[in-house]
């Protein structure tokens, strides 16, 4: 198990430290009025998303916030918060891990989003939704090509936009617990399989193309090839070494 302090990923972004991100014009509208613990509890959660799915790691407290520059106690709070989204683990007398997701974990995880976004995107055709904000999604998305963390981020507000608009809380709300999990899978698929972004925006396109042509049969079949290049993109991640990942042992 790594002692993971600042480490480096080809292909992913350099995370600014938090106090930057939080002076950062394009974030302003959504950090406005946050607190120190929110903007940390956000860098830490794309620091951990861009690690190696399969291997545990352990995080460094006060390497972290040397990194983020910012004082230990923002970080503990927003590590505290992560453990409880399921995403990291304390162990007693030892510190606190990011765990590894075993292939069964993906299964589990990948079998609940597509029982539940089957029947969201029948939904959601069926009620013929404005799809107007997942076509504006896709726009973000194009720029944001270079970028895993926040091009997963708004791949997760595509699908949660479909899955909201089947008009089920208890589902919306089951779906968001997944939301984590999805995003250090997606950030890892992203990273290690070329051009996947750019199959991303053609998959969400023919998603949206569909849901707003209320064509029921062409958006479930969409959506199944979407999760079925995505499972396939982070599997094919398993079977060697991760590109450019720098961890401390010491």
């Amino acid at each position: 198990m790594h002692i993971v302090g600042i480490h480096s990923v080809a292909g992913a972004p350099t995370l600014a430290p938090a106090t930057d991100l939080e002076r950062s014009a394009d974030m302003s509208a959504e950090t406005a009025g946050t607190t120190a613990a929110d903007t940390a509890y956000d860098w830490v959660l794309r620091y951990v998303a861009a690690l190696p799915w399969d291997e545990d790691a352990f995080l460094n407290e006060k390497q972290l916030a040397e990194q983020a520059q910012v004082s230990r106690t923002p970080i503990r709070e927003a590590l505290l918060r992560l453990e409880v989204d399921g995403l990291i683990r304390r162990v007693p007398y030892r510190g606190t891990y990011v765990p590894a997701m075993s292939q069964r974990d993906i299964d589990s995880i990948f079998e609940a989003r597509g029982l539940i976004e089957d029947w969201a995107v029948e939904r959601a055709t069926e009620l013929r939704s404005d799809c107007g904000p997942l076509f504006e999604l896709i726009d973000e998305q194009r720029a944001l090509t270079d970028d895993p963390v926040a091009f997963n981020s708004l791949d997760l507000k595509f699908h949660g936009h479909i899955v909201g608009a089947g008009r089920n809380p208890i589902l919306a709300d089951l779906y968001r617990s997944l939301r984590n999990r999805q995003l250090r899978l997606g950030v890892w698929a992203v990273m290690i399989r070329e051009n996947r972004t750019a199959s991303v925006i053609d998959e969400h396109l023919a998603i949206a193309t569909a849901i707003d042509a209320g064509d029921v049969d062409a958006a479930v079949t969409a959506v199944r090839t979407h999760l079925g290049s995505t499972i396939a993109a982070i599997r094919s991640g398993a079977t060697g070494p991760h590109p450019g990942l720098a961890t401390r042992t010491d």
